[in-house]
């Protein structure tokens, strides 16, 4: 129950926070008053920072429910490859995000209570850079996410896995996937 927990709030505040960062990058200079939805964008990205940790934590300590052993072998292997890869992004996302903050001279505060520390100095040649490095380890995120689902679903309507119900938040198959 905690794993799928974690699993949908966090799937839920990466699209969230993927949708908030993309609105306010196109729409800030438009509109100045969407400029204040950065800090939202920064405290939705140490959320999940924070989450991840402990779903790490958790995943370590418990066993993950086994993939169908129908499944062939090597889905199994691209499966664990694919999971080790979403967990690997979802940690520098928000890392590439509060070193470019950093790097551009911007204080983080979550929720404007704790400053996080300041780990890099502010730098205007390595800002431009890190700020590419944060957008494309977060389309990387997002199409990793893609293919994630894709999988679900090409499985389901392939070999009929219902791999949806690995992660149910009531342990039981909420729907027919």
């Amino acid at each position: 129950m905690v794993a799928s927990v974690l699993h949908w709030l966090m799937a839920g505040l990466i699209i969230f926070d993927f949708l908030l960062g993309g609105f306010k990058a196109h729409f800030s200079a438009c509109f100045p008053a969407v400029r204040s939805l950065f800090v939202w964008h920064k405290w939705v990205g140490i959320t999940i920072f924070l989450l991840l940790i402990i779903r790490i934590f958790w995943r370590i300590t418990h066993p993950v429910p086994p993939l169908p052993k129908k499944m062939h072998s090597i889905w199994h292997r691209v499966s664990h490859t694919g999971h080790m890869f979403l967990y690997l992004l979802m940690l520098v996302v928000p890392l590439s995000g509060y070193f470019y903050s950093a790097v551009a001279g911007r204080q983080v505060v979550y929720f404007g209570l704790l400053p996080l520390p300041r780990l890099i100095t502010p730098d205007p040649v390595l800002q431009p850079v890190l700020k590419n490095v944060h957008f494309v380890l977060d389309y990387m995120l997002l199409a990793l996410i893609f293919l994630h689902v894709a999988a679900v679903i090409c499985h389901r309507m392939t070999g009929g896995q219902r791999l949806l119900a690995r992660i149910s938040l009531s342990g039981k198959s909420w729907c027919k996937w």
